[in-house]
């Protein structure tokens, strides 16, 4: 093989190494790794520590984390898998170690105060 051939099969070949890797990156993002989403709805879990988190319609797996002090809560909810643009919620539940009484509840994503009422 001429030297300029293995150059040409070697660059060749890195390039399609490196769209292979771009192209993994690109899908783990968007299906793999966890991304948190704004939430966009709150139900009452039906005690005083239970809540559900809604967030827009995804098609994978989700869950709900809660960090508490006296004053608020702040909550999150990831989507693996990413969200699509269906007309639908899908949701998350959380439950709080002491009942949110009059803490403020806060989308840990956002910054915004989440209406309970």
């Amino acid at each position: 093989m001429s030297l300029a051939r293995s150059v040409t099969v070697g660059i060749v070949s890195g390039v399609a190494l490196l769209a292979a890797i771009v192209t993994g990156w690109v899908w783990w993002d968007r299906v793999g790794a966890w991304q948190a989403h704004p939430v966009v709805l709150v139900e009452d879990g039906g005690d005083d520590l239970s809540f559900v988190l809604y967030v827009g319609c995804f098609d994978g797996e989700s869950r709900a984390s809660a960090s508490e002090n006296d004053e608020r809560v702040l909550v999150m909810v990831e989507v693996r898998g990413g969200l699509n643009d269906n007309d639908c919620l899908g949701g998350a539940g959380v439950t709080l170690d002491a009942p949110l009484g009059d803490r403020v509840l806060i989308d840990r994503t956002t910054g915004d105060t989440i209406p309970t009422d």
